[in-house]
This record gives C-alpha cells, structure tokens and sequence, in this order.
C-alpha cells in the first residue's frame, strides 16, 4: 500500500535552539513511547517551552503533527480551535474525533494553561 500522507501543520522553526539537547532527547524518548498519550511542558513565561516543543515536533516521525496556539481561545472555543487546527470536517467534538481517528497523531496545544477546565475533552 502506498505510504499516507505526511502533514506538518505547524509553525516554522524560529532560530536555532542552543543548550537543549537533553531535553530534545529526553522529549523525543517520551513521544516515541506508545504509552504516552499526554506530555506537559512547564515552566515560567519566556524560558522556551515553544520553542522547545516545535523544535521536537518538527523532528518526530508522526505521519500527522498539528499545533494550535491557544492563548486567544476562551475556553468554551477549545473543541472548534481542536476541530480548526485538525481540519475536521464534522462539527463539534465528534468532529474532532472523526478526524483523529485511530491515526498515531502528534498534536501541539501552546497556551493551554487557561484552558486546563477543558482537560476532559483531551482525555
């Protein structure tokens, strides 16, 4: 069968990334485990978690790797910026869904913190 469809729906790689490689491995080894179905990046404003996790996203092997940035969504507009950001043709959370499928999917949420009611819809 012909290989999928490979999508890079994520911002460009700002400059270089310096200091961070154990990091990036360390990131890398938890995407790369089956079992992790939710990875957080934590710390103080402007420290680099962006910048740390679209460097990571843009060198996973995910056939299918979506950002969304979250800072403008209030938070009873998570599930149309998840369906926007994964171009779901369905409306709403089953929408979202469909358009997951059972696709091995890396999806970047950045700004998510003001929205950590809606943790239920991720899980």
């Amino acid at each position: 069968a012909a290989p999928a469809a490979v999508v890079r729906a994520l911002p460009p790689r700002r400059e270089l990334l310096v200091g961070r490689d154990d990091e990036r491995a360390l990131l890398s080894l938890y995407l790369g485990d089956p079992d992790c179905r939710l990875l957080t990046l934590q710390g103080l404003g402007g420290v680099g978690k962006t910048h740390l996790a679209l460097w990571v996203a843009h060198e996973q092997p995910f056939a299918h790797v979506h950002g969304a940035e979250l800072a403008a969504t209030p938070p009873g507009g998570f599930v149309a910026a998840l369906a926007q950001t994964l171009g779901a043709e369905g409306e709403g959370l089953g929408g979202v869904k469909a358009s997951i499928g059972g696709r091995s999917q890396l999806l970047l949420l950045d700004n998510f913190e003001h929205l950590t009611a809606q943790r239920p819809v991720l899980e």
